[in-house]
């Protein structure tokens, strides 16, 4: 999925995090991403960065106004609930 990168710094946690990357490697994000795509962020249900925050930086500084990100649980919570009993990220 695609999300907007001012949605995911309007939660104060993700804007602490981001701020705080290690500048050496939002640098060589950023040289990356003139020539290849970044890999996806990973994100939490609630939209928490859990893997990211460097390319989140990159990406911001290099002007991008939307990055690529992924829910790993997706794919799970969907299986779950073709088989029934998952509600809301917890089995009833």
């Amino acid at each position: 999925m695609t999300i907007s990168i001012e949605v995911l710094l309007e939660n104060p946690e993700n804007l602490r995090r981001v701020k705080l990357a290690n500048r050496g490697t939002v640098e060589r994000y950023k040289r990356m991403l003139v020539r290849t795509p970044a890999p996806p962020i990973v994100l939490d249900k609630n939209g928490l960065i859990l893997d990211g925050c460097h390319r989140v930086c990159a990406a911001l500084e290099s002007g991008r106004e939307d990055i690529e990100a992924i829910d790993p649980l997706d794919n799970l919570r969907a299986e779950a609930r073709t088989f029934g009993g998952w509600e809301d990220g917890v089995w009833e």
